[in-house]
């Protein structure tokens, strides 16, 4: 719980597989209470949390506006309401956030008109969430504002309470790729990627030194493994990171 705060930054974290105390049964990864400073969780990861209203965050009687900036949320789930996220008397900036799969509650969650309509969407994928996306008093604001509802394409995903198997790193081709907020860049200077693993503040590493970070360098092992890179066939290597090994040079379906 993070309460009566002037001020906090909660960057590049992973939260996966909390549950809220049936005592509060607000946020099971983060329940905000009272802040009477700016907040900003950003370049974090929330899977498979859960709590009787916002499974991964909540968020009530903030003074100032919070930021939730660069966030994935996969699998999380809300038995009453919102998978990922729940405002009570509280607004935030959503921006280039991914909201994806919620398993109960919905996605996104508004208790009263003042946190809908003080809080600002932008950038966002959101949607694939058990009970609807936009709920409460929010007003679904796809296709505006940047705002989309497609599969965000992550490398490797399940809902399957084990995190060492999920990869949420985007495939080549993403969606979110490149079409977050333009007044914010990535780490490589272009403009930024919706979720975790975008804007200037993203963990990014180019371990096998082929120029290209593990952000979009589907193996940061392999020094030939990069996007755009030759693609050899039939070897069961996907070399240009495009999500496929080249198994049909001839495209005969054979």
């Amino acid at each position: 719980m993070v309460d009566e705060n002037e001020d906090f930054t909660i960057r590049r974290g992973l939260f996966h597989g909390n549950t809220a105390s049936s005592a509060i049964g607000k946020g099971g990864a983060i329940f905000d209470k009272d802040a009477n400073g700016p907040g900003l969780v950003e370049n974090c990861i929330f899977t498979e949390n859960t709590a009787s209203d916002g499974g991964a965050i909540h968020v009530q009687d903030n003074s100032v506006q919070g930021t939730l900036r660069n966030n994935t949320f996969a699998g999380n789930s809300g038995s009453d309401s919102a998978a990922h996220l729940y405002l009570q008397g509280a607004t935030v900036s959503f921006v280039n956030n991914i909201a994806w799969s919620g398993q109960d509650g919905g996605g996104l969650y508004a208790d009263d008109a003042a946190s809908a309509l003080g809080s600002d969407f932008y950038y966002n994928d959101v949607g694939n969430n058990s009970g609807g996306d936009y709920l409460g008093e929010l007003t679904d604001p796809t296709g505006g504002s940047g705002n989309i509802n497609s599969a965000p394409l992550f490398r490797a995903y399940s809902i399957d309470g084990d995190e060492d198997n999920d990869n949420l790193y985007l495939f080549l081709g993403s969606p979110c790729i490149d079409t977050g907020d333009p007044g914010i860049v990535d780490v490589d200077g272009t403009r930024s990627d919706m979720g975790a693993y975008g804007g200037p503040n993203a963990d990014a590493d180019d371990g096998d030194g082929d120029g290209h970070t593990d952000l979009t360098d589907c193996n940061d092992d392999d020094a030939g493994v990069y996007p755009g890179a030759v693609e050899l066939p039939y070897d069961g290597v996907d070399q240009d990171c495009d999500g496929f090994d080249l198994s049909d040079v001839d495209g005969d379906g054979f």
